[in-house]
């Protein structure tokens, strides 16, 4: 939409999914924009339909999460950073990233490996030139969670160091930024 009734359209008809096709959340790039359904694909416009294209079908694997509202930031670059699970029944959901490319879209970091484990990164919050996000401890029996940052890459992916005592812990919620 333009904001007048005359400019306002339908892009992308969304028939192609086989479950509830409802956009549930939006995240804008760089002269695009990320779309995430009810289902949990992932898609990217530019607006037009020619330029609408699915990244991840949600139904197969990978799926994107939907449990929070901030499930997927972008980075200054446009690249789109998201909790992507590639088990089946939403298992081994690790940290992914996507430039608009069905190519570029992959993951980023294994940051509890193995496929019977999962991450569950989730309430990412954009800092600068970062993704900061909370997500399980590595330990696989731990139940707590750590602050990470990450610029997109698995180098560049690390925990932000807290107090002995501290463990990052939102009720399915997000986390803010206040300042800097």
């Amino acid at each position: 939409t333009d904001g007048t009734e005359a400019g306002t359209r339908r892009v992308f008809p969304f028939t192609t999914e086989p479950l509830i096709p409802e956009v549930s959340a939006i995240e804008p790039g760089i002269g695009q924009l990320y779309l995430r359904s009810l289902v949990g694909s992932l898609w990217r416009t530019d607006g037009t339909q020619a330029g609408t294209r699915q990244l991840v079908d949600g139904v197969g694997f990978p799926t994107i999460s939907w449990l929070s509202s901030s499930s997927f930031r972008t980075l200054p670059d446009g690249t789109l950073i998201f909790q992507g699970c590639s088990g089946p029944g939403w298992s081994d959901c690790e940290l992914w990233r996507s430039d608009g490319t069905v190519a570029g879209t992959q993951r980023v970091a294994d940051l509890v490996p193995g496929p019977d484990y999962s991450s569950y990164p989730q309430s990412f919050v954009r800092m600068g030139a970062e993704i900061w996000f909370r997500a399980h401890d590595p330990d696989p029996y731990s139940s707590r969670n750590l602050l990470y940052r990450t610029d997109g890459t698995a180098a560049g992916t690390v925990p932000l160091p807290l107090p002995a005592d501290a463990s990052v812990y939102f009720e399915w919620g997000d986390g803010g930024k206040l300042g800097n």
